[in-house]
């Protein structure tokens, strides 16, 4: 099943969000001399979008014209694609105003539709509207036509049927026109011509016209985002060297990207640790877990393997640290003490406690934190053969 969300206003609605005096106003966005974006106002006063800015001012000079600002528009998107991904994890922004997704089933398509659509409203203050099908055609004229609608398999014909041929572009202008004077007007008219006939009229074309008027899109959703890697970065005014200085940086940073995990709802296998030098060289050193990190502290230890790993003789003027290898979170753990950095921090001190108790009285060996232990050699050999990253599965 395939999710469509469509912001409507986007543009416009970024433009009031950074001048709320234009809140209630017809806005429209402008690019080249032609509206490109308008507001849910502008359109009620008669804008449309292609109109030169001419013809714009003469339907109605009370409009805000206002030049097209990309930067805008694309951290709003990102937002909104932050949202989308706390739901979901395969993610492809086709255009825009424009974002595709999986959805897991059809049984709860409708109820998660609705969920993401309130929270971008109620976080972003942007307009959407959402809709799904077995394609992302279907998806995309359920969201645009029918807001909230989730057309079952089976059902795409009985849909589109009603619809004007035109809802199938991008189709080529010609095209279109063609099937207009041959009297198809709706797709279910389209329906019913046979493939033999299309490819008469269309050649090859004519065959995906018959597929697109039963709902039928082969092309799949691209897990365009979340980007594949998470990455945090820490940089120091003078060079560092002392251990306890390291160590807290390397913890603000495995809070910083485990945060981004939770957000996304997902874990990794793989974490690089990148150490800029003060005489201007860097050191690499990474690692491939065989079992999937998440929590902060399990990225801490896997980070602090890695910087002792790397034995330092020189101050440290940055740590970044690097996770890759995402995959979506086959569930989560149940946490010890919550999420409450307090509790957090208690605890730590209580486990550090009974921790250095034990080893006073059985050594060293006598307890260890599970992340400490060394991959057998073997292991690593398998991971290097077999893994998905090979040329970084033994850290080196």
């Amino acid at each position: 099943m395939v999710g469509c969300l469509i912001l409507s206003y986007l543009c416009a609605e970024s433009e009031v969000q950074r001048n709320p005096h234009l809140a209630g106003r017809p806005v429209a966005v402008y690019t080249r001399g032609r509206v490109s974006a308008l507001s849910p106002e502008a359109e009620k006063a008669g804008l449309r979008l292609g109109m030169s800015l001419g013809h714009a001012h003469l339907v109605c000079p009370d409009a805000e014209l206002l030049p097209y600002d990309q930067d805008l528009y694309s951290a709003a998107q990102a937002r909104a694609l932050a949202v989308c991904a706390t739901y979901l994890s395969v993610i492809e922004p086709l255009s825009l105003q424009e974002i595709f997704f999986d959805l897991p089933d059809a049984a709860g398509a409708a109820s998660m539709l609705a969920e993401i659509a309130r929270e971008v409203h109620s976080q972003l203050g942007f307009t959407c509207r959402m809709g799904a099908g077995i394609s992302k055609l279907v998806a995309h004229i359920a969201a645009a036509e029918r807001p909230g609608t989730v057309v079952r398999a089976g059902e795409e014909a009985e849909f589109l049927a009603p619809l004007p041929v035109s809802r199938l572009s991008p189709l080529p202008e010609d095209v279109l026109q063609h099937l207009e004077d041959l009297g198809m007007h709706t797709i279910g008219l389209l329906q019913q011509l046979s493939v033999p006939f299309l490819t008469s009229r269309f050649g090859p074309l004519g065959k995906m016209l018959h597929e697109l008027a039963l709902g039928l899109d082969h092309s799949p959703v691209r897990p365009l985002y979340p980007p594949p890697m998470i990455e945090a970065r820490l940089a120091f005014s003078d060079g560092v060297e002392d251990a306890v200085s390291l160590e807290v940086a390397l913890r603000t940073l495995a809070a910083q990207v485990a945060a981004q995990l939770r957000g996304r709802g997902q874990d990794c296998r793989q974490v690089r640790l990148i150490i800029d030098r003060e005489e201007g060289k860097s050191i690499s050193r990474s690692l491939r877990s065989g079992s999937p990190l998440a929590c902060e502290e399990s990225v801490f230890l896997a980070a602090q393997r890695l910087l002792n790993r790397a034995r330092l003789k020189a101050p440290v003027v940055a740590l970044t640290l690097h996770l890759a290898a995402l995959e979506r979170a086959a569930g989560a753990q149940t946490d010890l003490w919550g999420w409450q950095e307090r509790r957090r921090q208690e605890a730590r001190e209580r486990l550090g406690k009974a921790l250095s108790s034990v080893r006073g009285r059985f050594g060293e060996q006598g307890a260890r934190w599970a992340a400490e232990i060394e991959v057998p050699r073997r292991e690593q050999v398998l991971s290097c053969c077999f893994g998905s990253e090979s040329t970084e599965a033994t850290g080196r």
